[in-house]
């Protein structure tokens, strides 16, 4: 079983070195597992950098549409920022809109409108989960 860095199987099994070194990432022999799991690591690349288009993904190699748009699929919409190209400055402790379900990508800009809203399917308590972790 693979498991994360983060995970507490990991943490337990590695805890001696982990307190003298760096994580060390277990590997395996079977190639084609290890290219299956090189491109799961492209689709989180992509989705940690919010990227639909990113070249290499599940979605892009099969034609599907990006986890990140559509209905149902991501569990947010995506606003575009005050000046139609990047966003600014956030902070985190007032980023986070708990009555609206809204995290505000550029907190000086509240009032126009850039931010990114979770969906109705996704519970206020599951919001405001994501936001902290």
């Amino acid at each position: 079983m693979l498991s994360s860095f983060h995970s507490p199987t990991y943490r337990t099994r590695y805890a001696e070195q982990l307190k003298i070194d760096f994580p060390r990432l277990p590997l395996t022999t079977n190639v084609e597992l290890f290219r299956q799991l090189v491109m799961r690591g492209v689709d989180l690349v992509a989705l940690h950098l919010l990227e639909d288009d990113y070249q290499g993904t599940y979605w892009q190699r099969h034609k599907l549409p990006s986890p990140l748009r559509g209905e149902g699929q991501g569990g947010v919409t995506f606003v575009t920022g005050f000046n139609k190209q990047t966003v600014g400055a956030m902070s985190k402790g007032s980023a986070y809109d708990e009555t609206q379900k809204r995290i505000y990508l550029d907190t000086a800009l509240k009032d126009k409108g850039s931010y990114f809203q979770f969906s109705d399917a996704i519970s206020g308590e599951d919001a405001k989960d994501l936001w902290g972790f």
